[in-house]
């Protein structure tokens, strides 16, 4: 069963741009959602529409990327989702108006620019790599405990070796959004700061990893 998302997306934007400090997790978390607001309000819809937006989770560490569908509730204020496959799904307010809203306006929006994370290259930069292939990432000793904690599948923690004062760990693509998805999941509950900067840290570096790397299955979702 996939998470339940409740987001306002207003929470996320300053002066209509996303705030420059937000955290990786919570800006792939935005231009998830805000692609699925682009699709739905791009065109006509009546009821539950498939859109263009591949789902981000990876049950059973096999990547769903199953289409995303949506419905406008609430007079159309808000937007609901599902990933008719996993379960994943959520409730999205406050696209009135934001650079993902593709009504018809006068004068016509402007798109409010988008922040970069810098060290993440395109598609074209990234090494090509077999599916089955591993890279390798490099951990410390507080994230072997994180990992640990997360209730990982036992053969992730058996990739592990001591490395140096760290670890280093060795895992596919799939595996890294396995592990990336469990990492952001914990860091969106989580209510201590100290291990939300820790998850945080991790989240990231997992993230800059696997996207070094294309192994033919690379799915980007254009807000």
């Amino acid at each position: 069963m996939g998470d339940t998302w409740a987001t306002d997306i207003r929470h996320f934007l300053e002066e209509g741009c996303l705030h420059t400090d937000m955290p990786t997790q919570a800006l792939n978390l935005v231009l998830h959602v805000g692609s699925i607001v682009a699709w739905m309000t791009s065109r006509d819809v009546a009821g539950v529409e498939r859109t263009n937006v591949p789902c981000r989770r990876s049950p059973g560490r096999k990547r769903c990327g199953a289409d995303i569908e949506a419905a406008l509730e609430e007079a159309g204020a808000v937007i609901s989702w599902c990933c008719p496959i996993c379960g994943d799904n959520g409730y999205i307010r406050g696209w009135q108006g934001t650079q993902w809203d593709r009504r018809p306006s006068d004068p016509p929006r402007k798109p409010a620019p988008l922040k970069i994370i810098e060290g993440l290259g395109g598609q074209a930069s990234r090494k090509q790599i077999r599916p089955d292939e591993r890279v390798s990432v490099k951990l410390t000793a507080g994230d072997k405990r994180i990992m640990e904690e997360l209730i990982l599948d036992p053969e992730y923690m058996d990739r592990l070796h001591p490395s140096g004062k760290g670890y280093v760990g060795e895992y596919t693509l799939d595996d890294l959004e396995d592990i990336i998805g469990y990492v952001a999941a914990e860091a969106n509950h989580t209510t201590s700061k100290k291990k939300g900067r820790s998850l945080d840290n991790l989240y990231e570096r997992l993230l800059e990893t696997q996207r070094s790397y294309d192994d033919g299955s690379w799915n980007d979702s254009e807000p």
